[in-house]
């Protein structure tokens, strides 16, 4: 089981699309444009839960990338500053590990800067 997590567009777009059943061009139904996406295990939530920001990744839907950035970047500088104290998390079976834990969190927070409008989606 994993978590993906998700930046997308406030604004919802709109775009054009071929009915196969008449060949008629039609507005297709809204969507929420990708900004950003990545996956990392369930196995690593107690150790972003003890960084944190377990709230943020798993249960932060519909909140703006700008207003967690600052505690998603504190948790991170706690967890470099720190390897031991969240290493005691990792999976025994290696499947979440600190090691894969800290370049998620980075990839989160470069996107979250980049995106600082972006809408978190957390699917599990």
């Amino acid at each position: 089981m994993s978590l993906d997590f998700y930046l997308e567009e406030r604004e919802l777009t709109t775009r054009e699309c071929t009915c196969r059943d008449c060949g008629d061009k039609h507005a297709a139904q809204p969507y929420a444009a990708q900004l950003f996406h990545s996956n990392i295990t369930h196995n690593l939530g107690s150790m972003f839960n003890e960084a944190g920001v377990y709230g943020i990744l798993w249960r932060g839907d519909g909140r703006v990338a700008g207003a967690v950035v600052e505690q998603l970047e504190v948790a991170y500088r706690v967890m470099l500053d720190d390897p031991p104290r969240f290493e005691k998390f990792n999976a025994k079976n290696g499947w979440g590990l600190y090691e894969h834990a800290v370049p998620f969190l980075a990839d989160v927070i470069r996107a979250c800067r980049e995106h600082p409008e972006g809408v978190l989606r957390c699917s599990t």
